[in-house]
């Protein structure tokens, strides 16, 4: 199949990647891994003269741009079942989108897939505290751009909130009790280092990592984060 064609002939110029200063740092970086849809321009121009919206692509135009996807997909080794799944009028949306961005959207839609499945993308290895999902799993490149507040990278939103909102299942970061605002020390031996849960968890053993959604560090004892090695 031409690419090149197809790409032309949806309103996309092929042109040779370039690298800028900014490629690989981490700001450059998150904002290639965190979209949870694509975010487009509001016209395609085939023609200066001519602009085009999006949802102006017709049948076959939106079959080319499919097959496009389909292209880059088993190339960058993504199941092209995420593109099968694309509903028709969501193709005019990716024909809009720059060439160079497309690899970064399918892999992108592919993560959120892994994360609708109860499982971590193999390259979120990073813990993060998001405000509404705690303790979650992210790309380094997103925990090295989010503020720092007790040791826990911390930020408002994360791409887990979606799966929050449709009750589907979060794999957790291993935290300790003792680290958690919520775990009360025994008043009769407190240097056994015992006590029980406030958010009523039970009595753990408070030196010991487990995954708890409610997991909020407190400002007294520090959480020691530690990469996700395997799921």
């Amino acid at each position: 199949m031409n690419v090149a064609a197809i790409l032309e002939r949806v309103g996309l110029v092929p042109t040779a990647p370039t690298s800028s200063e900014a490629v690989g740092t981490a700001p450059a970086v998150s904002v290639q891994r965190f979209p949870l849809v694509p975010t487009v321009p509001g016209k395609k121009c085939k023609d200066p003269a001519e602009p085009v919206k999006p949802s102006q692509l017709d049948r076959s135009e939106s079959d080319e741009v499919r097959t496009l996807l389909r292209t880059l997909a088993e190339r960058f080794g993504i199941d092209p079942a995420h593109v099968e799944r694309i509903q028709l009028d969501e193709l005019a949306l990716w024909g809009v989108v720059v060439a160079e961005s497309l690899p970064a959207y399918l892999q992108a839609l592919e993560d959120n897939a892994t994360r609708h499945a109860g499982l971590v993308p193999a390259d979120d290895t990073a813990p993060i505290l998001c405000a509404h999902c705690g303790p979650v799993w992210a790309h380094p490149s997103i925990a090295a751009v989010l503020p720092v507040v007790e040791s826990w990278p911390r930020a408002a939103g994360c791409p887990w909130c979606f799966v929050r909102k449709t009750s589907g299942y979060l794999p957790r970061p291993p935290v300790k009790c003792e680290a958690c605002i919520s775990f009360q020390t025994s008043a009769t031996n407190p240097a056994a280092g015992v006590g029980h849960c406030a958010r009523g968890h039970g009595t753990p053993y408070p030196m010991q990592r487990h995954r708890c959604p409610d997991f909020q560090p407190s400002g007294a004892t520090l959480s020691r984060l530690a990469p996700r090695t395997g799921c």
